[in-house]
C-alpha cells in the first residue's frame, strides 16, 4: 500500500514510474517504488514531499480504517452478535486454575458470578469489584454466607482431631474424615447455638431400627447415600425466597427492637440477667437468655459447593465470641438453618461461573486477581447456535493489528534514516529551507542529519533486542 501511494503520487505530479518491488533487510521486509530521476529533479520541494510522503499518509489512512472497523463492530455484528447479554471467554491462561477440562473453556458463555449478574465487559469488572468490597467489609464485621439446614449440616460435620489447618497460609481441610471423591467439596464453618445443636444431637441419638444398625455401623455417613441430596441440603427456589423474606423482617425487627431499648452488656452484665432470668421486649419474643448462651465454637462441616453457592446469602459472624449483635444475627436466621461461610485461607475467595447451556458451575477458589488478569473476554455473545463465536474476536484483531502496525510503519519511515522515505523527505526540507546556502553546506547538513537518525535508530533496535533477551 505504501509504495502504490508513491506510484499515485509520482503519476499525479507528470514523474513517470519505473518500477516497483519488494525487500527483505535481515528481518525487515519493505517495499519500493523507483521513478525517473531527470523527472523527479525537476519537480518543486512540495512535489516531492508529496511523492516521498505519500507512503506515511497511506499509513495513516490505514490506521484510521482500523479504528473505523473497531468503533463500528458492535454496530455491524448485531443482527448476528448480541452485546449485553453475557460475555464469552476468548482466552484463559494456562497458568491460570481456571485453566483445564474443569475449568473456563474458551467460547464458553458467562452470565453470572456469584450472585453478580454479567452482561457486558463493564459488568465482568464490576462484579469482581462488588466481591472485593463484600470480603473487606465482611472481614471487618461479618462474612457472608449461605443458608443451610443444619440437620444436613450437622451430618457432614468433621470431628475436631479430623481438622486441619495449616499453619502458613490458614488453609483448613475437613473432609478426610468422609468417603468423599468429588474434588466440589470444600470446607465450611459455621456457628450454631446450642439449643438447635442440641435438638439435632437428640435426634441423631435416637435412630430406630435399621437406622440404629447403620448409626453402629459407622460413625459419619458416607455422602453417596445420600437419596436425593440437593432437596436434603438446602432451600428450594420456593423454600428459599421465603427464607430470604423471613430473614429480613426479622432483622429489621430485631434492629429497631435492639437500638431503641437495649444496649451492649459485657459479659459479665449477660451472666447476671441469665441467672435473673430477665428477658428483652424483642418484637420477635426470643428470650434474652436464649441469645445470650454462647454458642458452640466454630465447627467445620464437608460440604459440596455446587449445591451450597445456589442457596440464599447470609451474615455470619467473624469470631466465636458472640456478643450481643452475633446473638441477634444468629436468632434472625430461619428456624432449623445455619449459616455456612467458606473456610478459606488468606486473600482467597470462592467464585461460581454460572456458564450458558451447562448444567454445572464452574468453581474457582484464588485470588480475585486471578481471573481478571488470566482470561480475556469478549462481550459480543452470539444470539444463534451456529454462529460461531471467534469471528468478532478475529476482525478485532485484525483492526488492532492493522492500527497499531500501519502507525508503526508511518512513524518508522517518518525517521531521516538511510534506507527509509525519511532519508529523501530528510534531505528535501534541508534544500527547502537551507536554500541560500551552498551545495556542499546542504550536503554537510543533510549527511548530519541523516547519520544522526540512523544512530539513534539503530541504538533504538539494539536497546530493545537487549532489553528483551535480559528480562524475558
Amino acid at each position: 500500500m505504501k509504495s502504490v501511494g508513491h506510484a499515485v503520487a509520482a503519476a499525479n505530479a507528470n514523474v513517470r514510474v519505473t518500477g516497483l518491488g519488494v525487500f527483505l533487510f535481515a528481518i525487515y521486509p519493505g517495499a519500493f517504488t523507483e521513478v525517473e530521476p531527470d523527472q523527479l529533479d525537476r519537480c518543486s520541494c512540495a512535489q516531492k514531499l508529496r511523492i516521498f510522503g505519500a507512503g506515511i499518509w497511506h499509513n495513516v489512512l490505514l490506521a484510521l480504517v482500523g479504528v473505523l472497523i473497531l468503533s463500528l463492530l458492535p454496530v455491524l455484528s448485531l443482527p448476528f452478535y448480541a452485546n449485553n447479554g453475557g460475555v464469552v471467554v476468548v482466552d484463559v491462561d494456562p497458568k491460570s486454575g481456571l485453566y483445564g477440562p474443569s475449568g473456563l473453556h474458551t467460547g464458553a458463555h458467562i452470565q453470572r458470578i456469584n450472585q453478580c449478574a454479567v452482561r457486558n465487559a463493564s459488568d465482568w469488572a464490576t462484579c469482581f469489584g462488588q466481591i472485593w468490597a463484600t470480603e473487606r467489609r465482611s472481614s471487618a464485621a461479618h462474612q457472608k454466607g449461605f443458608l443451610a439446614q443444619f440437620k444436613a449440616v450437622a451430618q457432614m460435620t468433621a470431628s475436631s482431631e479430623y481438622v486441619i489447618q495449616a499453619p502458613s497460609d490458614g488453609e483448613v481441610q475437613c473432609c478426610n474424615e468422609f468417603n468423599v471423591s468429588n474434588s466440589t467439596h470444600i470446607c465450611f464453618r459455621y456457628l450454631a447455638p446450642p439449643q438447635l445443636a442440641q435438638g439435632v444431637q437428640d435426634q441423631l441419638r435416637r435412630p430406630s431400627g435399621a437406622e440404629n444398625h447403620r448409626s453402629m455401623a459407622t460413625a459419619k455417613p458416607i455422602f453417596p447415600k445420600f437419596p436425593d441430596f440437593d432437596a436434603e441440603f438446602g432451600v428450594q427456589q420456593q423454600q428459599q425466597l421465603q427464607a430470604v423474606h423471613q430473614l429480613r423482617r426479622k432483622r429489621a425487627n430485631l434492629k429497631m427492637h435492639f437500638i431503641s431499648q437495649t444496649k451492649v452488656p459485657t459479659l459479665g452484665d449477660s451472666d447476671s440477667r441469665r441467672s435473673a432470668g430477665a428477658t428483652a421486649p424483642f418484637a420477635s419474643g426470643i428470650k434474652m437468655s436464649a441469645l445470650m448462651k454462647p454458642p458452640l465454637k466454630y465447627a467445620h462441616a464437608c460440604l459440596p459447593a455446587m449445591q451450597i453457592t445456589e442457596h440464599a446469602l447470609c451474615d455470619s459472624p467473624t469470631s466465636s465470641s458472640f456478643g450481643t449483635l452475633d446473638a441477634l444475627l444468629a436468632a434472625s436466621l430461619p428456624p432449623g438453618y445455619v449459616c455456612v461461610v467458606p473456610a478459606l485461607f488468606n486473600d482467597t475467595a470462592l467464585l461460581r461461573f454460572q456458564v450458558a447451556d451447562q448444567t454445572r458451575p464452574v468453581l474457582f477458589i484464588g485470588s480475585l486477581n486471578e481471573p481478571l488478569q488470566m482470561v480475556e473476554v469478549s462481550e459480543l455473545t452470539p444470539r444463534f447456535g451456529i454462529v460461531p463465536w471467534w469471528v468478532p474476536r478475529v476482525v478485532e484483531l485484525f483492526a488492532r493489528y492493522l492500527l497499531t502496525l500501519s502507525l508503526a510503519m508511518g512513524i518508522l519511515n517518518a525517521v531521516p534514516c538511510y534506507g527509509l522515505d525519511g532519508q529523501f523527505i530528510g534531505t528535501t526540507l534541508v534544500d527547502y529551507f537551507c536554500h541560500n546556502w551552498p551545495p556542499n553546506a546542504r550536503r554537510r547538513m543533510a549527511k548530519m542529519l541523516l547519520t544522526s537518525g540512523t544512530v539513534v535508530f539503530c541504538s533504538n533496535i539494539l536497546l530493545g533486542f537487549a532489553k528483551s533477551l535480559l528480562f524475558a
